[in-house]
């Protein structure tokens, strides 16, 4: 049967402990390749001759030989955990008996009961992890896939590596690193973690730990003097920020005064505002009320003086203001 290129991944390479044969369940070291129906056979090629099918690879003794998991009940089903073709022609197998027994052996099926996977975690050194120097992280990796890792927590390391029977435990390999936080400078942390990350990446003969912590060495890192400038009296961190100590950062605000700050500094800010804005309203109105006072002085000295033209006789004694141009001459007796 011919195969397109995109659906074969090839020359790839196991040293055991992942694969066995699937006629003598022997266990398999060398080359393969798989197909995107997740299929895998010996040999470099899908042209190489003679190749057998592979499985994935279980110990003598293990629980996983007699376990069963449906992993779609209308036409497919697994006869163990990791079944690599679980096609089957549905009228050869009864599949409601199939359901019956898993339910009464209690074992996982992917209707009833989906398995857990690995998901991201982001750790978080605490208090005791920097008083001992060093923390442990947690990483998987998908089997049959290069260079994918994921970091996990204590508890799905654990749960993966018993084989816990709610988790897809067989896909994935767990270990873990010590990852070293405290040391005299930052450059000391970078070299004993970088040495450690290559040492992991040679026992598992794959290289994306590294990519995955994006070469991040110091990670969480502080100096012996940081830790002691953390727990010394407040006098001596205040003295930090204007005289930082060598190897040491200073003592960043909590959250609490950070907000209390914000908030204040907000108030401190709309109550010059508002000040501001009453000065000015104060102003125009001062301004409005100085001009309306003189108007209405100007207005009563108009009024005050028709009143003493009216008790003379005569309104046309009230003083009146001529142009300059019409000034009578003398000399032309008026014109």
């Amino acid at each position: 049967m011919y195969y397109p290129k995109s659906a074969i991944v090839e020359n790839l390479y196991t040293s055991g402990g992942e694969f066995q044969l699937l006629k003598s369940s022997e266990e398999f070291i060398g080359f393969y390749h798989k197909f995107n129906n997740g299929k895998f056979f010996t040999g470099k090629t899908n042209n190489v001759s003679p190749r057998y099918e592979l499985v994935p690879y279980i110990k003598e003794g293990s629980e996983s030989r007699d376990q069963l998991a449906i992993l779609d009940t209308k036409d497919r089903i697994a006869l163990f955990l990791g079944d690599p073709d679980p096609v089957v022609n549905q009228e050869e197998w009864d599949q409601g008996m199939v359901m019956q027994y898993l339910k009464i052996k209690q074992l996982p099926t992917n209707d009833d009961n989906p398995r857990d996977t690995p998901q991201f975690y982001y750790p978080n050194p605490t208090k005791e992890d920097y008083e001992k120097t060093y923390f442990i992280r947690y990483f998987a990796n998908k089997i049959n896939v290069k260079n994918e890792f994921i970091e996990i927590d204590k508890e799905t390391y654990e749960k993966l590596k018993d084989q816990d029977k709610k988790w897809s435990w067989e896909k994935y390999a767990v270990f873990k690193v010590v990852w070293t936080i405290v040391a005299e400078t930052e450059e000391k942390v970078s070299t004993i973690n970088r040495n450690m990350l290559y040492l992991k990446q040679r026992d598992l003969r794959q290289n994306g730990l590294i990519a995955l912590l994006r070469g991040n060495y110091s990670k969480f890192f502080k100096s012996i003097a940081q830790l002691k400038l953390e727990n010394a009296p407040k006098q001596v961190q205040e003295k930090s920020l204007k005289d930082p100590i060598p190897n040491t950062k200073p003592i960043p605000p909590s959250i609490s005064s950070l907000r209390s700050e914000k908030y204040f500094k907000n108030k401190k800010f709309l109550q010059e505002k508002r000040a501001e804005f009453e000065n000015e309203k104060f102003k125009r109105k001062s301004s409005l009320d100085q001009n309306q006072i003189l108007s209405n002085q100007k207005s009563n000295q108009q009024v005050g003086l028709e009143q003493e033209a009216l008790k003379e006789g005569s309104v046309d004694s009230l003083p009146t203001s001529s142009p300059p141009n019409q000034q009578t001459s003398r000399n032309t007796g008026g014109y």
